[in-house]
């Protein structure tokens, strides 16, 4: 009987699906941290163009934007965001805060379970403050 000595063993196939699945275990935590962070980089980017839209507002009609729930976009400060601007985002969503006192009369949180996106968000922007599931900073 002649043997085809074309193709791969069973033995070697496993070898090698163990060797991928270590190397992807490996991996793994590494770009969990990098996703993270990517995330943090986005809300962000969101935190200073809320700030600067607010600051835009308040030059424009000498008032703050009213206060608003969670999630929703102040009434009048639409217009000086971006168009389809969206306080709901993948993972995070924002809370424009007008406190209209002192010391700090407005600010924005960002509302997220995700303790890992908190604790980067306090880390890139350090000026914030951590509340529950709530991370806030001061726009003025």
């Amino acid at each position: 009987m002649i043997r085809n000595e074309r193709g791969f063993t069973l033995v070697e196939l496993s070898v090698v699906v163990l060797i991928i699945s270590i190397v992807a275990a490996l991996a793994q935590p590494r770009y969990n941290h990098m996703r993270t962070r990517a995330r943090a980089a986005q809300a962000v980017s969101e935190l200073d163009n809320l700030r600067s839209a607010v600051l835009r507002f308040q030059g424009l009609n000498h008032t703050r934007p009213p206060e608003a729930t969670v999630g929703i976009i102040p009434a009048g400060l639409q217009a000086q965001l971006q168009e389809g601007y969206s306080f709901t985002r993948s993972g995070y969503t924002l809370d424009y805060d007008n406190w209209g006192g002192v010391p700090f009369k407005v600010g924005v949180t960002i509302v997220t379970t995700d303790t890992d996106l908190g604790a980067m968000l306090m880390q890139i922007v350090g000026s914030m403050w951590q509340s529950g599931d709530r991370y806030s900073m001061v726009i003025e």
